[in-house]
């Protein structure tokens, strides 16, 4: 009987020792993966007519984590109004204008670790054409 005791008591004994992942290093620090930056899923360039509204919504995917934050800004073109500026959709609301325009925006995303990635993208904005008469003066046009 004292011999499957001992048997038995050793069997965890020599499974822990094998689990211990040897190596007989002293460095105790530990390694930890380093945070990967989000993903934007490409946005294209995009085109609306003047005094019109337009949706767009990013994609954007974190591997390792979560997307924590979204921010939209305008870098360059004449204003145009922008709202839900730190949410995945933003709306645009363009202005009337003379000419056809064209505004640059910026997307970046955030993700639960603070790692970034950004995308810029283009919005041409279509001037309504006008109904001119003679010298280039704009005019009235009556009906029935």
């Amino acid at each position: 009987m004292k011999k499957t005791l001992i048997a038995t008591a050793l069997i965890p004994f020599l499974l822990t020792l094998t689990a211990c992942g040897g190596g007989g290093s002293d460095d105790n620090s530990t390694s930890t993966l380093e945070n990967q930056a989000p993903v934007i899923i490409s946005i294209v360039d995009q085109s609306m007519n003047e005094r019109s509204f337009l949706n767009i919504r990013a994609d954007a995917r974190d591997s390792d984590g979560i997307i924590e934050h979204y921010s939209w800004k305008q870098t360059s073109g004449i204003y145009i109004n922008l709202m839900g500026t730190d949410s995945a959709k933003v709306s645009l609301i363009a202005p009337s204008i003379d000419s056809d325009s064209e505004v640059t925006l910026k997307l970046t995303v955030t993700d639960d670790d603070g790692a970034t990635s950004s995308v810029d993208f283009k919005v041409n904005i279509n001037a309504s054409p006008a109904m001119m008469f003679g010298e280039g003066k704009f005019g009235e046009v009556e009906l029935g």
